[in-house]
């Protein structure tokens, strides 16, 4: 059964959800790009804990105002990346994708709390993917190899020494079953941050393509320090994103998206792996 609320397409049987948005649309707007931003900055940059506080200040702030003025979307977007700020700066639940992924839980807990889950099902399910849909996939994947190799011959690029330490310090048994871990994980997470709970709310106060835009430079940005890293990296990350976000408003659903980044983190493991070995 899927529902939509605030103007998104869908149906719960024959009602539509659509609660009313109150407070102009330059402001939904701006507490859209804040929230957007804040989201990758939290993971691109390292900050005080004073600014920290501060981002978390008018994140929460964000939404509050939404709450009054019934934008039940972008109220669980900013506790989710208020959230996210908090937790990627204490030891052990830091560590990404863990961070993010107890953000999300949080949302969802306060969204439970606000009898409003079923809003969360206009855009977390299945959706349907079409052939148009499984070549762009296909092409995420053959983009990724390309961009992975291009990446390291011009940066030397390899992965994050945490990453490289984690592994080399357990057994090879361990080391494979952490990686796999990492590889479902790690997709589901950012694609539930970015793709869905971000891009969601923010096409209620945005132009689609603006929203489409943003989410991915967002989801770029947290990239600054990943992999592919760097200027070059962040480039080629602004792609793909583009590339999940299409994939998410054309299926109206997170399948296809989720595929499409397991499937590009899977090739980055191998091609970065062969890298490592030479």
């Amino acid at each position: 059964m899927n529902s939509v609320w605030s103007g998104a397409t869908g149906q719960t049987g024959s009602m539509v959800v659509q609660p009313v948005l109150r407070g102009t649309g330059a402001r939904r707007s701006w507490r859209s790009v804040l929230v957007i931003a804040a989201a990758g900055i939290a993971v691109a940059f390292p900050v005080s804990v004073w600014v920290a506080l501060v981002v978390i200040a008018l994140v929460i702030a964000a939404g509050f105002v939404a709450s009054r003025n019934h934008d039940v979307a972008f109220v669980d977007a900013a506790v989710a990346v208020a959230l996210l700020w908090l937790l990627i700066r204490l030891p052990v639940v830091g560590i990404w994708p863990v961070s993010p992924g107890l953000a999300i839980l949080g949302a969802f807990l306060f969204a439970i709390t606000q009898h409003r889950v079923r809003g969360w099902h206009a855009w977390f399910r299945i959706g349907h993917i079409d052939a148009v849909s499984w070549l762009v996939i296909v092409g995420v994947v053959v983009i990724t190899v390309a961009s992975l190799v291009t990446w390291e011959s011009l940066t030397g690029g390899t992965l994050p020494a945490a990453y490289e330490d984690s592994i080399g310090s357990v057994p090879a048994p361990l080391a494979v079953a952490l990686v796999v871990v990492f590889l479902v994980l790690n997709g589901a997470v950012e694609d539930t941050l970015w793709s869905g709970l971000l891009l969601s709310a923010s096409k209620l106060t945005l132009p689609a393509a603006v929203a489409v835009v943003l989410t991915s430079a967002s989801f770029a940005a947290a990239h600054l320090h990943g992999v592919p890293s760097g200027p070059i990296g962040v480039g080629m990350v602004l792609l793909w994103g583009l590339a999940l976000s299409y994939l998410r408003i054309r299926t109206h659903g997170m399948l296809a998206t989720y595929l499409a980044h397991v499937a590009a983190d899977v090739t980055i493991a191998v091609v970065l792996g062969a890298f490592s070995s030479r």
